[in-house]
């Protein structure tokens, strides 16, 4: 059976796009935060790609990068993972930045 991390996608601009996005435990070989409001997860190969690269803002109607000095967004994915070992589905809490504002994903992309 296959495991899921769920986020739920607000503030984008196709509204079809909002919602709940599930990404499947068991293809993730790696998280990397490469700026305050982007994440990249890295996937095994096939369709649609081998990278998922989460926006995030704090701002749950629009756009407003995050503020941090760590790699909070990364760390968020990370414990989604480890977080329900033997469950079906576990839901990232993205918490808070550094000035302490609530943090959402508004885009996710495959490629």
């Amino acid at each position: 059976m296959a495991k899921f991390i769920s986020m739920l996608v607000v503030a984008n601009s196709n509204d079809y796009e909002n919602g709940q996005q599930l990404l499947n435990v068991e293809q993730i070989t790696g998280v990397q935060q490469s700026a305050d409001d982007v994440v990249e997860v890295y996937v095994n190969g096939g369709t649609p790609g081998d990278k998922i690269t989460l926006t995030l803002t704090t701002d749950p109607t629009g756009i407003a990068a995050p503020v941090m000095t760590t790699n909070l967004g990364a760390n968020a994915i990370n414990r989604a993972l480890t977080a329900n070992p033997g469950g079906v589905k576990a839901t990232v809490n993205w918490g808070v930045d550094d000035n302490g504002d609530q943090m959402y994903v508004r885009n996710v992309a495959f490629a």
